[in-house]
């Protein structure tokens, strides 16, 4: 779960400092790429531009992949 600023480690070439960005805006988490040469995939789709993220889409960063879970515990 993530509020506020939160920073995840990721593994890959090219993943040192902030690769990507995940903000809230117009009801729903975005996702935008901010490095130049790190791989940012949302379900191994390329992600050149900002992209409202879904329940369920797997988010790849360098060789890291996470799952974008909205279901409450």
């Amino acid at each position: 779960q993530f509020g506020g600023k939160a920073e995840v480690p990721v593994s890959g070439r090219f993943t040192g400092g902030t690769v990507a960005v995940i903000r809230w805006g117009h009801g729903a988490h975005i996702l935008e790429k901010t490095a130049r040469f790190t791989s940012v995939l949302v379900n191994g789709e390329s992600v050149s531009e900002p992209r409202k993220l879904k329940h369920g889409d797997t988010l790849t960063v360098g060789t890291t992949r996470f799952r974008y879970d909205t279901s409450k515990s």
